[in-house]
């Protein structure tokens, strides 16, 4: 999970990334790194008023991220426990069995978000097993499928709604084209297929479909928004359908 966020008395804003160190502390300039240039990112940026620190802070608290810096006053910390129990690094209980949460967060502007979370001991995928069966819709997903764990191959068989893994996409009406893995970022559009019970959802992830992101804290912003929902589809290049690859994702619906 990485992000960044400030709030005042009043309003905020929480970002949510996918590049690796992004913001370097040590340095009193602020320099993209260059790192974040070779792969592919996803950005979500999104301006909220302080109460909204409600739902944030629990949404942090379940996924438990390392928080590279911090300045939360004694007013807000009693104001909106969650996040400083987050801060605090504290377990949730896990006597409730529970280690997943969506909630509904609004935007100033009145846009509504949908965020999810799910804690290192809930041992599950992000995507297959908590969004997909949420929305109770099929996604197409793209992680970073370059790392040195196990890759989760598409899931077919969950009766709530398939995922399917992206294996290329492609940018500016196919003027640029690249593998997954050479994608850093982590998003999922749901399926356009009519059995979809909720259509033009959007994910913005922080965590991939691998193995090993099973025992990590991670979590999603989803938005619904037709023309967002467009752009995200419209990349769609190469899909890894049930045992094959495939350009026409109808053939994987």
């Amino acid at each position: 999970m990485k992000g960044a966020m400030a709030f005042d008395d009043f309003t905020g804003f929480w970002i949510s990334h996918s590049v690796p160190r992004l913001i370097d502390l040590n340095k009193n300039q602020y320099k993209y790194p260059d790192s974040g240039l070779k792969y592919g990112q996803t950005f979500f940026c999104g301006t909220y008023s302080v109460t909204a620190l409600a739902e944030i802070g629990k949404h942090l608290e379940f996924a438990q991220p390392s928080f590279a810096h911090s300045n939360i006053p004694k007013s807000f910390s009693n104001l909106f426990p969650a996040l400083s129990r987050a801060l605090e690094k504290k377990r949730i209980n896990g006597k409730s069995g529970e280690y997943t949460v969506s909630q509904i967060v609004e935007t100033l502007g009145g846009i509504k978000l949908k965020i999810f979370s799910k804690n290192k001991k809930y041992e599950k995928d992000l995507y297959s097993n908590f969004l997909a069966k949420e929305f109770q819709t099929s996604f197409f997903v793209e992680t970073w499928l370059n790392g040195g764990g196990t890759d989760l191959a598409s899931s077919c068989d969950d009766g709530n709604g398939k995922v399917f893994n992206l294996r290329s996409v492609i940018l500016d009406n196919g003027k640029y084209s690249f593998p997954s893995s050479k994608d850093h970022s982590k998003w999922a559009v749901s399926s356009d297929a009519a059995a979809a019970k909720e259509k033009n959802v959007v994910c913005i992830g922080d965590i991939n479909r691998q193995k090993s992101q099973h025992l990590r804290g991670g979590g999603a912003i989803c938005i619904t928004n037709l023309n967002i929902w467009n752009l995200f589809r419209s990349s769609i290049d190469t899909i890894e359908c049930c045992g094959k690859l495939a350009k026409i994702a109808k053939k994987c619906d």
